[in-house]
């Protein structure tokens, strides 16, 4: 067993040591939303998004693979990069279908992520734990959007989070149990927050624990039917 890190590592530092192993250590809440997501937005499709948080390119493919545009945003260089190696290893590394900036959405200058106009649609996974300003995130995403656009969301479950359940790793470096910063919010959190922002919803649901997990890891067994993830589409009001 690792060694619990004594306080949250920072995130970027944090995303840019995790993304040595992100998609070969096996993590129960990236497989549930690997399942559970992808259905949400898979009719996308000729549109200019943007993703929040690509990490390691998971959805980013997905996204390019159904003829999208995209533009991700991400606090961590080191991911970026495997996002970049995931999407050249396909053959889609097209820069003008993909652009990938290094930095915090909420801190950006406008123009940098506005160059080719506001987007028709936005992705976010297993990113709002990290963001300790709901108002302010889900204010800055309306910004970017066209009227009526939607915008996709992923995250742990409330229920998980609120037992502490939060983002941490084991770093292939030095055995440490790294734990990321965060903040357990509750549902009503991200309704408020969206709707004062301008964001109608349109549906939530919980993606459970499939079958699909304890083949990954015998001891997930007790994940399969439980709430893991849970999720959002919402829609920019005009």
């Amino acid at each position: 067993m690792g060694i619990m890190s004594k306080r949250p590592l920072k995130n970027e530092a944090a995303y840019d040591l995790w993304s040595a192993t992100y998609d070969t250590a096996l993590n129960s809440t990236t497989a549930s939303d690997d399942v559970a997501f992808p259905s949400l937005w898979s009719h996308l499709k000729d549109l200019r998004v943007l993703e929040i948080g690509p990490g390691t390119g998971r959805h980013t493919l997905r996204l390019l693979q159904q003829q999208n545009s995209v533009l991700g945003v991400d606090v961590s260089m080191g991911m970026l990069a495997k996002a970049k190696d995931r999407i050249q290893a396909h053959g889609l590394w097209d820069e003008s279908k993909i652009t990938l900036i290094h930095g915090d959405v909420t801190q950006l200058p406008a123009q940098q992520v506005l160059e080719h106009g506001l987007f028709e649609a936005g992705v976010c996974a297993l990113v709002l734990e990290h963001i300790a300003d709901l108002p302010l995130f889900f204010g800055t995403v309306a910004r970017y959007l066209k009227s009526e656009a939607s915008f996709y969301l992923s995250e742990i479950h409330p229920s998980r989070a609120k037992k502490g359940r939060l983002a941490h790793f084991i770093s292939e470096k030095t055995g440490e149990e790294v734990w990321l910063e965060g903040t357990a919010h509750t549902g009503d959190a991200f309704l408020l927050a969206a709707n004062g922002a301008g964001f109608e919803l349109i549906s939530a649901q919980d993606g459970l624990g499939s079958d699909r997990l304890p083949q990954l890891n015998p001891d997930w067994i007790k994940y399969v039917g439980a709430p893991m993830v849970r999720l959002w589409e919402y829609r920019l009001r005009k």
